[in-house]
């Protein structure tokens, strides 16, 4: 009797259910355990974790103020700031690869359905061997019959979704209410000067911090917003934030490394997989189960969903999982090879010289505008890099000084060991890292008031002259002999990067008046090079932090074929000068 009524109890499940599968009750939906009320899985879905989600895992509540310098005389003078472009669509191409794997997750469910109904309802072996090998199928959940994508309705491109605006936007309130006396000053574009990349999102994500940095400001509207300007270097030749589409030696890189990462991630799909073969029945592939993983992020960070597709992982397996994503993270944007970060040159040029134009122009007397905030919006490929130039996030003291000589680093530890590089953590959606500058010296006071009194005149640009008269600045290139020089030098660029300290030296300035201090994902960080000292004296942030990643050039070191690379960016060199960045030869030269 016992066969024969599991025969009928499978054979009624299999009627109720729209794809004849088994009711939820007999696959148990997974629950996660909670941080702070949200689900386990929201906060460990490595770089696809959600700002707000990946703070609540990290504990303590952030700070509203920045913290105490070490001396009463310190005063923030500049905030130099990179951030990841909030969260978003997936890419057309992510779209194309997760709607295949969703026609496979379906497919595997009604060839088990199928498979089931033949072996419930056969011959008359369903009575003996046909009920027993009944008892050890599985059915797949009901959601899979009804499933529907999340970005269903519209295409998706990888543009910001609702949730990554206001990431931005809370960014910026915070950040204002940290530095009021630096960031409160009257909107001019040469004090406040805010970059993206051409990218939409990450563009967008600086339009939405700056209409929350600015609001209140400005005279539009009933909230009084400001209008602001968004600057961006060319896609194809961008080397401050976009130097990981613009350096061909780390494409290169990156390719031939792939296997290696898929060699490291493929165990864990497959272990993974026959998990869920044991306890749904569905039989994946490795590479299927890594595109589900995918899905169940996207499903998290869009739709703030968890019990359809990521109720296809356990705890243990999600922790596995992000691990994987960690190891692929390592190896081709952290500590897995010096090329990830060595590329990152320019912007650390960038920060240096927005740190020592800032400080000249406040304690020199300059009747220049004074660059208050350098506020960057870019990619995870972009914060990786610096934050390892940083010397944040490494597992061991050992690591601190293989960093330091750019050797590469061992691969994360696996779960359950604790480890400090995790996406969700380093560049979640959102993330952001920044330095700000301290002018600590005694006899600052004159100079303060000298410095407040400028905001008035916002007229004046740093070329000293009245801003009504722009137009060179508008065709980008002012015509003077030092900028038509400088664009000829720049076309033989073999040298070492020369260090942004001349102010320095001509004694305008003293490096042990100023501090620097890093936060990451608004938390104060202390950088291994500054020897424990949270706020890390300029001079030992120029030469011992950012100065052993600066050395050599940025072409030689991209470079994959000597010469005839030196040839094409010459090339490019030369006709970005002659300001015909819009000719079909330029686009392509700037992306070989």
């Amino acid at each position: 009797m016992a066969p024969l009524m599991h025969v009928l109890l499978v054979t009624l499940c299999l009627a109720a259910s729209p794809l004849g599968l088994l009711s939820a009750a007999e696959v148990p939906h997974i629950e996660f355990d909670s941080e702070e009320g949200a689900p386990f899985i929201l906060s460990h879905i490595s770089t696809s974790t959600r700002y707000n989600d990946a703070l609540v895992a990290q504990g303590a509540s952030l700070p509203e103020f920045l913290p105490k310098p070490p001396r009463e005389t310190c005063k923030p003078v500049q905030l130099n700031l990179l951030a990841r472009h909030g969260a978003r669509d997936p890419t057309r191409k992510r779209a194309k690869q997760l709607k295949k794997v969703v026609l496979n997750l379906k497919a595997a469910a009604k060839s088990l359905v199928h498979e089931v109904q033949h072996v419930a309802v056969g011959d008359g072996s369903a009575a003996s061997g046909g009920a027993a090998r009944s008892g050890n199928l599985r059915s797949p959940p009901n959601w899979i019959g009804d499933y529907i994508v999340p970005w269903e309705g519209h295409e998706p491109v990888g543009y910001l979704v609702p949730g990554g605006e206001e990431e931005m936007y809370g960014l910026a309130k915070r950040w204002k209410q940290r530095m009021p006396n630096v960031l409160d000053q009257t909107y001019h574009p040469e004090r406040y000067r805010i970059f993206g990349t051409q990218v939409p999102r990450a563009s967008a994500s600086a339009v939405a911090f700056g209409v929350g940095f600015l609001e209140g400001n400005g005279t539009l509207g009933p909230a009084r917003h400001q209008s602001f300007a968004v600057i961006s270097d060319t896609k194809d030749i961008d080397r401050r934030l976009r130097f990981h589409k613009t350096c061909p030696a780390y494409k290169a890189h990156k390719k031939a490394r792939k296997p290696e990462v898929w060699s490291n991630q493929e165990p864990v799909y497959s272990a993974t997989g026959a998990n869920i073969l044991s306890r749904t029945g569905l039989n994946l592939t490795a590479k299927d189960v890594g595109a589900l993983w995918l899905l169940c992020k996207v499903e998290a960070a869009i739709r703030n969903t968890t019990n359809q597709v990521c109720s296809l992982f356990t705890k243990e397996e999600v922790l596995q999982l992000e691990w994987a994503d960690d190891i692929e993270l390592h190896i081709l944007k952290g500590y897995g090879a010096p090329i990830n970060y060595r590329m990152a040159q320019a912007l650390l040029q960038d920060i240096l010289e927005s740190m020592e134009g800032a400080l000249a122009d406040w304690r020199g007397g300059s009747t220049k505008v004074p660059e208050l905030g350098r506020l960057r919006f870019a990619h995870a490929e972009t914060i990786m890099p610096l934050l390892c130039t940083l010397g944040l996030f490494q597992e061991t003291d050992r690591d601190a000084l293989l960093a330091a000589q750019e050797e590469e680093l061992p691969l994360p530890p696996p779960p359950p060991y604790p480890r400090a590089w995790r996406g969700s953590v380093v560049a979640p959606f959102g993330a952001n890292t920044a330095l700000v500058l301290y002018d600590c010296a005694e006899n600052k006071g004159e100079l303060d008031e000298g410095h407040k009194g400028k905001k008035k005149d916002d007229t004046v640009g740093r070329t000293g002259r009245n801003d009504d008269d722009d137009d060179e600045e508008e065709e980008g290139k002012p015509h003077h002999w030092r900028y038509l020089l400088g664009r000829a030098l720049a076309l033989f660029r073999w040298g070492t990067l020369k260090p942004a300290g001349t102010r320095f030296r001509e004694g305008l300035v003293h490096e042990d008046e100023f501090l620097v201090l890093a936060l990451h994902n608004e938390r104060p960080v202390k950088m291994p090079a500054c020897e424990g000292a949270l706020f890390c004296p300029f001079g030992v942030f120029r030469k011992r932090v950012l100065g052993p990643h600066m050395k050599g050039s940025f072409d030689k070191m991209c470079a994959l074929t000597g010469w005839s690379y030196a040839l094409d960016a010459w090339l490019v060199e030369g006709l970005s000068w002659l300001g015909i960045e819009h000719w079909p030869l330029y686009r392509f030269l700037g992306s070989i």
